[in-house]
This record gives structure tokens, C-alpha cells and sequence, in this order.
């Protein structure tokens, strides 16, 4: 596997040019012309507020009290309307602000969902992964951080350009130390924001363990094992540990920027003691009037205000823009999917190759499986058959596409399955595997998914995996939702009923092979006997891998692969393998006394 690094960080305006681009292509082009015309309607309020002072004080000295009294008024009301047309102005952008993030997770989703499963097993490549979607995360920070932002920090530029007209009208010396101040704290709040990034990874990997351990806490499937090996006190002390490390990197992250913090503050009283000192100084020499300094010095806090706030508005934007930036480039890497060739999905069904196949795992040096040749005809049934390690599930992986061979070709009817899209090759293949997952919905979903037309066809793949009886005594039947994690009242499968609506639903899907790793496990004798006894009629003459520790079990199979950690060691029908009286034999025959045995035992009792 490729190394994971970390990419060339674009530049805050290509980020922000490449937002731009989304939002036209969701077509959310009103984030736009909303934010241009709040920038006038939100930056002219304060300005008023900084003029309202000197009118009122001006005014004071007059005897017309009608005058300041309607100033007043206008002041008031055409405040009161600026700010409903700013709200209305906001609530424009923040909907289609979340609707254009809501469709770069349904892109990261679509993305991830597709994306070579060795990557799945890869902590480095998935600490990177989760660390690009945290620009995602919320709607204030990150992607839709961004356009909150623009919308805020438009109006202080307006703002603080009226502030500059005003006190430039005195003395320009004033602006220049508002300006200096502003200046450091950009600096100082972009080097505690750097600071930051540069731990994300650190972050981000004692996050996720912490999530981990949170969620097995909650996790209902976990709490048999928890009570019965007195595992509370270890799942406590290593949350507390992963939390404390977490709580460290973030503590390192905010007193490296509580120092900045000092520095920001001390250049803010160094250019308020300036500017106050020029302005009240021009208001002893007869410079100006009363109210008029007060609006200067309101100009001069109110410029104060505008640049700070404009510095930390740059700061967060150029934080964000990072944090997109691993996004994008997440977004952009074509090199996480091996299947991506042009050839459609075969028709019926066909042969399968393995040409001198071997793989490892990532960052692993151990071969999961060396120069495999190994030949299914098509329609052929083959079972696999070894010891835990031997590599049976490793292969049944590298057919489907899951992983890569290091080594080797796959071959389809002679077509290297590189020559395939990942979606048109895992078309191919109904696949049950030992850790197989049942879904937080209805029955009927669970076998068809979400196609709409396929209710006939599901009823009988569950009857004839013989789940119908089972299905019928349900509250609802087929529309039953399974598990209690989203309804309450949802039904719990035993293990064996579960284990059968899995190949239910590998025997629904339209594949051209169907591949049953350990698929009867939790099956008690009669019920593996009779799915073993209609198994030509399910899969429906397709060509066809079953994988099972139970040797009794491989004799309806055409051929028998026994595969060790050297690679394929035996091959043959049951018939032909017992008569070599090789490994295979030596672990049926094992097998067999196992089971007499405890039938005996039974019997005895």
C-alpha cells in the first residue's frame, strides 16, 4: 500500500475559489449576492452608533429639543430596519450554507463507501480520513465555517472603511496605530491556528479512540462479554487514559495560544494609549467639539473592534481553508480505487482463475497467501476448507475485490477482474461472510435493501433458507423492524435466524457466483442439513465457494481445496482426498471421532 502523506497545502484563496465552485454547481448562487448586500446593511449600523453620540451631545447645547428628539428617531428606525433585513439576509445564507455542506458529506460518502476496503484495516490512512471530514464536522467552523464567516466579516470591512473616512479627517497617525495592533494579532492568532494543525493528527487519533471506547460502552452487543469477564474497570481506565491524552493535546494547543493571547493584548493597549492620547489631546487645543471627539474616540474603539475581529475572522479562515484542504485532497485522490477499468459485469455463470496469487495484509511482512493457482469451472461448486489463518476468507476477499494481489492475477471467464469497476464487480458476487451485519430496519429490507420491486423475490429467498415460519409469527411479519437501537419494539433474531437471513440475502441478490463463508454456523444439524440438501437448487446452478470448518459439510461439493499456511495443499472431490489419506484425511477422521464422541456423551446422559 501506498504511503499515507500528508499534501502540499493550497493556498487560502484556491480553497476559497474552490467553494465557490460547489456552490454554483448546487446552485445556492444566493449566498452571494445575500452576503454582498448584508456587507452594506450590517456595516452601516455601527457606524450609526458611532455617530449617534456626537449628534446627541451637539445637540444637547441647543434649545430645540424637537430636533435631537426626531434624530433620534430616524436613528432608531432606520437601525431597527437595517437589522431585519440583516436577519433575513442571514437566514438566506445559513439554509443554503448547510445545504451545501449536506452534499459534500453526501460526496465524502459516496467516496468512502467506494473506496478500496484495505483501507478499512489501515489506522494511519483512516486517522487522515477522519481528520479531512472534520471541516464537515459543524456549522460553524470548517467548510460552512467559511461562508458564516465571509457573511460576518464582510460588514466590518464596510465598517471599518467609514471609521477610516471619519478619523482620517483628523489625523492618520490615529489609523495607522488601529492598524499596527491589528496587525500583530492576525500574526499572533495565525501561529496559534498553525500550531494547532500541525497536532491534528495527534488529535484526531486520541479522539477516535475515545469515540471508541465510548461507543463499545453503549453498545448493547458488548455488554454480555463486559459482565461476564469483568471487563468495566478496564474499558473505564482505558477511556480515562485515551480522554487524558486527548485533554493533554488539547491543553498543549490552547497554552500555545494563551501566549499569543498576551502578546495581542498588550499591543491593544499600546495603540488605544496612542489614539486616545492624539484625539483628547486635539480636543485641548480647540481642535474639535465635544461631540465630535466622542465620535472619534467611538470611531477609534469601534475600528479597534472591526480589525480584531477581522484579524480573527482572517485567522479562522485560513484554519479552515487547511482543514478543506485535506478534504479536497481526499476528495481528489483517485489512486484509493484499484478497480476503476471499463468492462461490464459477465452474464451467468462463469470460471474463476487464480494465477499465482499472493497477498499481505498492510503494513504486515507475513503472506496471507503465496502463489495460489487455483482453477472453479463454471457452475462448479468448491469448498474451501483449513485451519484459522490458512487464507480461505483472504481469498474469497481478493475475488470480490475487497483487496489487491500483491502478486498474481484473478481471472473471470479470462478477464483480469482489474479490467472491471469496483461496482460492476462486486455485481458479480452474493457473498455471506462470518462477520455479517443485519441492519436497524424491517426484515424485508434486510434482505432487499432498498428496491422497491423485489418483495416477491425476498419472500422466497426467505422461505427457502426456511425462515418463512419465523417471519409469520413476527408482530408484522416481514415489515418487523430487527434490533432496538432505532425502534424500541424492534425484534432480536437468534443467532442461527440471523445467520440465515444473511444468505436469504446473498441468495436475493441477482449475482453470477454466491460465496458462503461460514454461512451455518450458528445452524443446528437439521437446519445445516436441509440448507445443504436444496443447495444446488439455491444458488441456482451459479459457480459457487462455501467455506466451513465442518468437513461432514463439503461432501455435496463438486471439489475440495485444503488450504494451509504454505498454500494450497490438497485438491480433489471428498472421495479423492480421502483416499490419499493425506491432511484432509487426517481432519475428517478427526472430526468424526469428535462427534461420535459427543453424541456418545449424550447419549450416556
Amino acid at each position: 500500500m501506498k504511503k499515507v502523506t500528508t499534501p502540499k497545502m493550497p493556498s487560502m484563496w484556491a480553497m476559497m475559489k474552490r467553494q465557490r465552485q460547489d456552490i454554483r454547481k448546487d446552485k445556492q448562487k444566493r449566498i452571494f449576492w445575500a452576503s454582498g448586500f448584508n456587507m452594506v446593511v450590517a456595516g452601516a449600523i455601527p457606524a450609526l452608533a458611532v455617530l449617534l453620540p456626537m449628534v446627541i451631545i451637539d445637540q444637547l447645547s441647543s434649545p430645540n429639543t424637537n430636533q435631537l428628539i426626531l434624530y433620534i428617531v430616524i436613528f432608531a428606525g432606520v437601525s431597527a430596519i437595517l437589522y431585519i433585513i440583516s436577519a433575513f439576509l442571514k437566514a438566506i445564507v445559513n439554509g443554503s450554507a448547510l445545504s451545501v455542506r449536506m452534499n459534500r458529506f453526501i460526496d465524502f460518502n459516496r467516496k468512502f463507501l467506494a473506496l478500496d476496503y484495505k483501507y478499512m484495516e489501515d489506522n494511519p490512512f483512516l486517522d487522515k480520513m477522519y481528520a479531512s471530514l472534520r471541516c464537515l464536522n459543524n456549522d460553524n467552523t470548517g467548510y460552512e465555517g467559511i461562508m458564516h464567516t465571509m457573511f460576518s466579516m464582510l460588514p466590518l470591512f464596510f465598517s471599518a472603511a467609514l471609521y477610516v473616512a471619519l478619523l482620517g479627517t483628523y489625523n492618520a497617525w490615529v489609523i495607522i496605530a488601529c492598524f499596527f495592533g491589528a496587525g500583530v494579532s492576525v500574526v499572533g492568532n495565525m501561529m496559534a491556528n498553525r500550531y494547532q494543525y500541525k497536532k491534528k493528527d495527534e488529535l484526531e487519533h486520541a479522539l477516535r479512540k475515545t469515540n471508541y471506547l465510548n461507543d463499545v460502552a453503549f453498545d448493547f452487543t458488548y455488554g454480555k462479554d463486559i459482565r461476564m469477564f469483568n471487563l468495566n474497570e478496564k474499558l473505564r481506565k482505558d477511556f480515562r487514559n485515551s480522554a487524558n491524552s486527548f485533554f493533554k493535546i488539547y491543553g498543549d494547543i490552547k497554552a500555545h495560544a494563551f501566549g499569543w493571547a498576551m502578546l495581542d493584548i498588550l499591543m491593544l493597549l499600546i495603540q488605544d494609549g496612542l489614539a486616545y492620547f492624539l484625539i483628547i489631546s486635539g480636543y485641548y487645543k480647540g481642535e474639535m467639539s465635544l461631540g465630535t471627539m466622542s465620535a472619534y474616540i467611538g470611531a477609534v474603539i469601534a475600528l479597534t473592534t472591526s480589525l480584531k475581529a477581522i484579524s480573527k475572522y482572517f485567522a479562522d479562515l485560513h484554519d479552515y481553508t487547511r482543514y478543506m484542504g485535506d478534504f479536497y485532497h481526499f476528495m481528489d485522490d483517485q489512486t484509493l480505487f484499484s478497480y476503476q477499468g471499463k468492462k461490464t459485469r459477465l452474464d451467468g455463470s462463469f470460471t474463476v482463475e487464480f494465477k499465482d496469487v499472493s497477498f499481505k495484509y498492510p503494513h504486515s511482512d507475513v503472506y496471507a497467501l503465496r502463489h495460489l493457482n487455483l482453477r472453479l469451472e463454471k457452475g462448479e461448486k468448491l469448498a474451501l476448507v483449513g485451519a484459522n489463518g490458512a487464507g480461505k476468507t483472504t481469498l474469497v476477499k481478493l475475488l470480490t475485490g475487497l483487496f489487491v494481489p500483491d502478486e498474481g492475477q484473478i481471472l473471470l471467464d479470462g478477464v483480469d477482474i482489474k479490467e472491471f469497476s469496483q461496482k460492476e464487480l462486486q455485481a458479480m458476487f452474493g457473498v455471506v461472510f462470518q462477520d455479517f451485519t443485519i441492519y436497524a430496519a424491517s426484515v424485508l429490507e434486510n434482505v432487499k435493501g432498498d428496491d422497491a420491486q423485489g418483495k416477491e423475490l425476498a419472500m422466497q429467498a426467505i422461505a427457502s433458507v426456511g425462515l418463512q415460519k419465523k417471519v409469520e409469527s413476527l408482530p408484522h411479519k416481514e415489515d418487523t423492524s430487527l434490533l432496538k437501537v432505532i425502534d424500541e419494539e424492534g425484534t432480536l433474531l437468534s443467532g442461527g435466524e440471523t445467520q440465515k437471513l444473511a444468505i436469504a440475502r446473498a441468495l436475493y441478490k441477482d449475482s453470477n457466483m454466491i460465496i458462503l463463508d461460514e454461512p451455518t454456523s450458528a445452524l443446528d444439524a437439521l437446519a445445516e442439513e436441509a440448507i445443504y440438501r436444496d443447495f444446488d437448487q439455491l444458488v441456482k446452478h451459479k459457480t459457487a465457494i462455501y467455506i466451513s470448518h465442518r468437513l461432514s459439510s463439503t461432501k455435496f461439493c463438486d471439489h475440495i481445496a485444503l488450504l494451509t499456511s504454505n498454500g494450497l495443499a490438497e485438491y480433489g472431490t471428498h472421495d479423492e482426498l480421502m483416499a490419499q489419506k493425506g491432511l484432509y484425511y487426517e481432519m475428517f477422521v478427526t472430526q468424526g471421532k469428535y462427534y461420535q464422541e459427543k453424541e456418545s456423551d449424550h447419549e450416556e446422559r
